[in-house]
Formats: structure tokens, C-alpha cells, sequence
């Protein structure tokens, strides 16, 4: 059933998932070509579904790093993780995206793993309400490693292409918080995970080697959950304005703000702009400069973003292409922090 008026928090939550579809796909452009140097989709091919390794305290799980650029946007990343169900042999890649809220099958997905959906509820996007259907899902993994009982989106997405690779659906917070920390190592092409069981509390050891040392940057992060949703949240500040709520999206090839940021901080163009595939469309999306910024009152290195309007709920998305700057980011839902540079 279609809910045609959410409020509060679950309106929020709602819209939040759809971030994702709508926001955090913003590499299919309508002007621009795609160009990546690295990726085939041999480690689908190659490795199937039995390549997760343990490293004492931690399971690793080997992904594709994927760059991302158009003619007219600045380069990002996508991170690529092979989803596995039943006894299927055939790895489907999804995108590891901490900013979807709920994890994402694309309908053909659905077919190929032998989902059954049910009647589910809407993702409110920029300016549309996309429909989604629900589907209970279990002995499923990633690359190998049980991933835990839950139940999926099921709803139509932009299809993109980057080094060979079409991921078919969107790995979420739902699943990945329930680890209760994680980390994408971008330099080393692996996803490390606490090896602990669905629900119990994280190890502080197992936290410590999973983050690996001292992060370069740490920041605190607002964790909300609310019936099978889960987003988060960290202060940004652009110049001297406002403190911002932007959710740290691995999803997100490219930083995003609110188009009223730039109006605000007077951030300085760069003259490119790139037109951009949703599920509801098209949206446009204007870079800037970022000037001075900062995560948590430390420096942020200066870099191109993007803007576009439609948000709902936050003032935007902390992308991968800040991620892959420090090498490594680790989530840690539990604690509700987020670490740079770790590793």
C-alpha cells in the first residue's frame, strides 16, 4: 500500500531512502561520457561467491574501487560489493551505499534471486513519490560472508555503468549497521567487517583493529533507526556559515550540497553543470568550489562539489570523493562516529 501522506520522523526516513535512488546515483549523465581506468567485472566472474578471508577479529571482503567522471564533473567513486543468494553462484554487484537507508533490489535483481514482494510503501524524492515493494530476504551473503535476515526494497533504479560494472541494487544501512562497525578501504579494494554475530554488541578490540590506529579525522555521527530505516548524520560547516547535517554517503559519487548553500556561503562556480538521470527523471547539478570547510571543526581538503535542490531532511551528502581523498572511512553505527584516514 501506497502511504500518501508520512509525517515527522518516518516522512524524513522515507526520503532519506531515497536519497540514494534520486541523489546518490548522480553519475548517469545526459551530457557528459563516463570514463574509468581500473575494473572489468572479472572479480564477479572470477571469485564468485566464496571470497571473504578473516583476519583475527575482522572479516574481509574483497570489492571493486571504481572511478567515476564525466566531461563535465569532477571524478568520484563508486564502491562495488558482490551480493550472493542461496546457493546462487552467480554474484550480483551492488553498490555499497551507507547512504540509503534501506537496502535496494532493482526488479530484475528481485527476478534473478527469486525474491517475493510484497506490498510496500513510497521513498519520497526530488519533486516525485517513487513506489517500492517489499520482500523478505535470508541466506544471502557478500562475496561469501552471511549477511543478516531483513527485509529489501524492491523499486526501479537509474542503471549506470563504470568499468564494466552495472551494480543492480544498493547495500544500505539497514544491513551494514547491523555489523555495528565497518570499514571501505579504498586504497586496499576490500570492505572489513567486525566478525561478531547480527545484534550483539561490538568488541571495543574488534573496533580497534578494524579502525586500525589513530584516524587522521574523527567526527561524531547522529545515528537514528526507526522501523527497519536507518540514517545518520555529521556536522559540516562551509566558511563561517551554519553547522550542516550532511549524511556520509559511500553512495554518493560526488559530495553534495543544497542548492541554497552556495547561495548562502557565496561559494564561487566552476561553470560545469551535468544533467543527471533519477528514477523520477532528470535533475541538475551545479558545481562550486567549497572554499574553507570543515567535518567536525577539522579542515577539509578544498575540492569541487555539487549542488542541486530536492533534499529533504538534510543539507546534503558527504561522497565518496572526500572518502577516497583519505584513503580508508570506517561507520561506526554503534559508537556513532566516523573515522578518516584509519588504517
Amino acid at each position: 500500500m501506497i502511504r500518501s501522506n508520512p509525517s515527522g520522523r518516518r516522512k524524513v526516513l522515507l526520503a532519506a531512502a531515497a536519497l540514494s535512488i534520486l541523489i546518490a546515483s548522480l553519475a548517469i549523465s545526459a551530457c557528459g561520457s563516463s570514463s574509468s581506468d581500473s575494473g572489468d567485472g572479472t572479480l564477479a566472474a572470477a571469485d564468485g561467491c566464496s571470497q571473504t578471508s578473516t583476519d583475527g577479529n575482522l572479516t574481509v571482503v574483497p570489492i571493486d574501487i571504481e572511478p567515476y567522471k564525466t566531461d563535465s564533473s569532477p571524478e568520484g567513486y563508486f564502491a562495488i560489493a558482490y551480493v550472493c543468494v542461496g546457493d546462487s553462484k552467480n554474484p550480483l554487484p551492488f553498490k555499497i551505499d551507507t547512504g540509503a537507508s534501506n537496502t535496494l533490489f532493482t526488479p530484475a535483481a528481485a527476478k534473478e534471486a527469486g525474491l517475493k514482494t510484497t506490498e510496500g510503501d513510497f521513498s519520497a524524492g526530488a519533486n516525485c513519490l517513487i513506489e517500492t515493494r517489499n520482500a523478505k530476504l535470508s541466506g544471502w551473503s557478500l562475496a561469501g560472508m552471511p549477511l543478516p535476515e531483513t527485509t529489501v526494497h524492491v523499486a526501479k533504479s537509474p542503471e549506470v555503468e563504470v568499468g564494466g560494472i552495472t551494480p543492480v541494487g544498493l547495500l544500505g544501512s539497514d544491513v551494514l549497521s547491523r555489523f555495528g562497525a565497518f570499514r571501505v578501504d579504498y586504497e586496499g579494494s576490500r570492505a572489513v567487517f567486525t566478525t561478531i554475530a547480527p545484534g550483539e554488541k561490538i568488541d571495543p578490540e574488534a573496533l580497534d583493529d578494524l579502525a586500525g590506529g589513530s584516524p587522521e579525522l574523527k567526527a561524531p555521527m547522529d545515528v537514528q533507526s526507526e522501523q527497519g530505516s536507518v540514517t545518520m548524520t555529521v556536522p559540516v560547516r562551509f566558511g563561517s556559515g551554519p553547522q550542516l547535517k550532511m549524511s556520509p554517503d559511500t553512495g554518493a559519487t560526488w559530495t553534495i550540497a543544497s542548492s541554497k548553500v552556495a547561495k548562502q556561503q557565496d561559494l564561487e562556480p566552476t561553470g560545469d553543470t551535468d544533467k543527471v538521470g533519477t528514477a523520477c527523471g532528470s535533475t541538475k547539478v551545479t558545481f562550486y568550489e567549497s572554499g574553507d570547510w570543515t567535518l567536525a571543526g577539522s579542515d577539509l581538503p578544498a575540492q569541487e562539489i555539487g549542488t542541486t535542490e530536492g533534499l529533504v531532511g538534510i543539507d546534503g551528502l558527504l561522497g565518496a570523493d572526500v572518502m577516497e581523498h583519505y584513503g580508508t572511512v570506517t561507520f561506526d553505527y554503534a559508537g556513532g562516529q566516523l573515522l578518516l584516514g584509519t588504517g
